[in-house]
């Protein structure tokens, strides 16, 4: 577990990230709202048993990882770009100044845009 000291660092980073998005965003015609912050070890547990996360820390139970849910136009409508239809590649493409803004944070910011397997570009952690 993080000493309370670095996750209030973590906590004004997610906050200057959400400052960025809050320009960035209409920039490129995506949205973005609050995906999950704090997860408790039973709904962890829950999501390792429906194959759901394959962690095997609970970076959002220790309060250092938080996603973030972001949309763009499909069809005339807001998609969630989890839902079928968005392409890995297209994710990444879109998503990779918000990532890299992220990881120009702190040193030890990770973003899950990053990783193959599993691919996670609304997960934003810090180690």
């Amino acid at each position: 577990m993080m000493k309370i000291e670095d996750r209030f660092e973590f906590l004004c980073d997610i906050g200057m990230l959400f400052c960025f998005l809050e320009r960035w965003c209409p920039e490129n015609n995506v949205m973005a709202d609050m995906g999950e912050g704090w997860r408790p070890d039973v709904t962890e547990e829950y999501y390792r048993k429906k194959g759901l996360s394959r962690a095997k820390v609970n970076t959002h139970g220790e309060r250092r990882a938080h996603d973030i849910n972001f949309y763009m136009q499909k069809d005339g409508k807001w998609a969630l770009m989890a839902e079928p239809g968005f392409k890995r590649a297209e994710i990444r493409a879109i998503l990779r100044p918000v990532g890299d803004y992220w990881k120009m944070l702190g040193p030890t910011n990770i973003w899950g845009g990053d990783w193959e397997n599993p691919f996670d570009p609304y997960h934003f952690q810090r180690n």
